[in-house]
């Protein structure tokens, strides 16, 4: 997806809701959203500086973009970023030399209802521009 199609998509998207309970984990996939080798899925779920502990404690993992909500799943398992751990990453994101203290996690597509309560949506508010590409929500 290009840039000016997700921001243009923002401009007239409803706001999500994050609910007290609701305990996600945004993550700012602005720099590879377009990079047409990867899926939305490997931009997201690789190569991160969390703390493990604390993002096992998040129910999904969205992925954002300017904004935008572009896709939700879920978390079965958080690893180092090594090339042992995720060996279909593609070798130019890999960079496999650069990853000491990263993580990133094998995981799933949400289920139809939580994906479609909120894909599509701009991230709130109180929970945008940071500056951090990581932010914890309720977690």
């Amino acid at each position: 997806m290009r840039q000016s199609d997700i921001k243009k998509q923002f401009e007239t998207a409803d706001t999500a809701d994050f609910p007290d309970r609701a305990k996600l984990l945004l993550m700012c996939v602005n720099k590879t959203v377009e990079w047409p080798h990867l899926t939305l899925l490997d931009a997201v779920r690789y190569s991160w500086k969390v703390s493990p502990d604390r993002a096992d404690g998040a129910d999904y993992v969205l992925a954002v973009a300017y904004g935008l909500i572009l896709g939700v799943y879920e978390v079965e398992k958080w690893m180092a970023a090594n090339r042992e751990n995720f060996p279909d990453i593609p070798e130019d994101h890999g960079n496999w030399k650069n990853q000491k203290g990263r993580y990133g996690f094998r995981g799933n597509k949400a289920p139809k209802n939580v994906w479609d309560g909120y894909v599509g949506k701009r991230v709130p508010d109180e929970w945008r521009n940071h500056g951090a590409p990581i932010r914890y929500v309720h977690c």
